[in-house]
């Protein structure tokens, strides 16, 4: 139907199929930030159990500053010293907690694709997937990440 030459069921289809694309854009977006958001929450509940168990108590806020925040004391090498100092030893979660990061890193370093995907050097990814394999990895390893620097900060309050 056109009213003075304007398809106005051809505009309705524009307008929908544009609020659709915004839509999922916008799901793309709130996937990326969700794990973006939730791996800082890891890394900063590494740096804590580094801090209570490698770290003497007034040099903490200096080691933080000017090691641990620093662009080259990356992830992978603090869940290596940790990982390395035994504190994982009983818990199943050094994959995990690896595999989490990789995700993290296709998700910041790599093309988010128009149709939804991720693509690496390798592969194509949907986004939606790798936020679903992120989730529960997240939440099993943040509760014993948690866990252990309550049990690390206890021990440094027993001592002083």
């Amino acid at each position: 139907m056109s009213r003075k030459g304007i398809d106005f069921e051809k505009m309705l289809e524009i307008e929908w199929e544009s609020i659709t694309k915004k839509n999922k854009t916008h799901e793309d977006h709130m996937i990326k930030s969700l794990i973006m958001y939730d791996s800082l929450a890891i890394e900063n509940v590494l740096n804590l159990i580094l801090i209570y168990n490698f770290i003497k108590e007034k040099q903490g806020d200096f080691f933080l500053k000017n090691a641990l925040y620093d662009e080259s004391f990356n992830v992978g090498l603090k869940i290596k010293i940790i990982a390395r100092s035994g504190l994982l030893n009983k818990y199943k979660i050094i994959n995990k907690l690896k595999r989490m990061f990789e995700i993290r890193n296709m998700i910041a370093h790599d093309t988010l694709q128009k149709n939804h995907e991720v693509r690496t050097r390798k592969e194509k990814l949907k986004l939606r997937d790798l936020y679903e394999e992120f989730s529960p990895k997240f939440r099993e390893v943040f509760e014993v990440l948690y866990k252990i620097s309550k049990k690390s900060e206890k021990i440094i309050e027993s001592v002083k």
